[in-house]
């Protein structure tokens, strides 16, 4: 059920979940902002970006649902004025390990099918199929019963921000197994060779990411 308050913050901060408002500075072209985390803050822009006698942008917040308990949040961003850019986008912001921020459907209104359609099909049919899923941040790890055909990597990125113990990595699917670090999610230890599911949060602009992390996981 819609909150109709505008930039108001305070639901989501009782649930635990930090979060800034900042000045929504478009310039002349007026496009949207997403939310950004920024040192364990997620940061939402908001207000009236730029106004001329030509043109006028503007961004606001909307609060749909939030749930406390675990500390998770589902959003609404209207961006407003003329030109470019005008329209609405719905976001997932919370914590889990750390602050994180995931864009979902426009059409979805409610935390419950938000939080559902992250979790790609081949995921809930092995999970229906009785096999142990596991999940860090955006990765879920579907164990296989075979080795995978490929060369076997050591200590390399899966994505910006998870590194693998042994990964290998083909063309359309990758494999991993031992552990999974993240600077901010407790490491997995995968007993077996894993297929990793990306979840299926949409990925443009400052969302997206991929296969660039720098830094080994420690122990």
């Amino acid at each position: 059920m819609y909150k109709q308050t505008r930039n108001e913050t305070g639901q989501i901060e009782e649930a635990g979940i930090p979060v800034e408002l900042r000045e929504f500075e478009c310039g002349c072209w007026g496009k949207h902002e997403p939310p950004t985390i920024d040192e364990g803050t997620i940061i939402i822009a908001t207000g009236e970006g730029y106004r001329s006698n030509n043109h006028l942008h503007g961004q606001n917040l909307y609060t749909i649902e939030v749930d406390a308990e675990n500390r998770i949040a589902l959003i609404e961003m209207r961006k407003y004025g003329d030109m470019y850019g005008a329209g609405l986008w719905h976001y997932l912001i919370g914590v889990d390990g750390a602050p994180f921020i995931a864009q979902v459907s426009s059409n979805i209104d409610t935390l419950d099918e938000a939080v559902e359609s992250l979790k790609p099909a081949e995921v809930k049919r092995a999970e229906a199929a009785g096999l142990e899923v596991t999940r860090q941040g955006d990765w879920y790890f579907v164990p296989v019963n075979r080795t995978p055909r490929g060369e076997v990597e050591h200590d390399r990125a899966l994505d910006d921000d998870h590194v693998t113990e042994d990964i290998v990595a083909l063309k359309t699917v990758t494999y991993v197994r031992g552990r999974v670090g993240h600077e901010q999610h407790a490491a997995l230890q995968l007993d077996g060779w894993h297929k990793a599911i990306r979840n299926n949060a949409i990925r443009t602009g400052r969302l997206h990411g991929g296969g660039t992390a720098r830094a080994r996981y420690t122990d």
